[in-house]
């Protein structure tokens, strides 16, 4: 395993643990929604959903810089797909 590969799950992880220390629970990690992509995690509470795209860089450099316009596209494309095909019960 590479240490980017390493680097990214520790901070999936992370991530994972602060929404999970916020009230939130993890519905799903590393989500295939048919061929559009990937969910990094999925997270809910009682009043909302939360999808997070995990980036991680070493020193100074910011990780929402790698998220370009294509990448935002996708995310939200495979996003909005997970949600249509997964209704939210906020009643459980």
């Amino acid at each position: 395993m590479s240490n980017s590969t390493r680097m990214g799950e520790a901070a999936e992880e992370l991530v994972a643990r602060e929404l999970v220390r916020r009230h939130y629970r993890i519905v799903g990690r590393n989500v295939a929604v048919g061929n559009l992509g990937e969910l990094d995690i999925v997270a809910r509470n009682d009043k909302e959903v939360v999808i997070v795209e995990v980036r991680s860089r070493n020193g100074d450099e910011d990780p929402c810089e790698s998220i370009g316009p294509a990448k935002r596209r996708r995310i939200r494309r495979t996003a909005a797909a997970y949600l249509l095909d997964r209704p939210i019960d906020y009643e459980e």
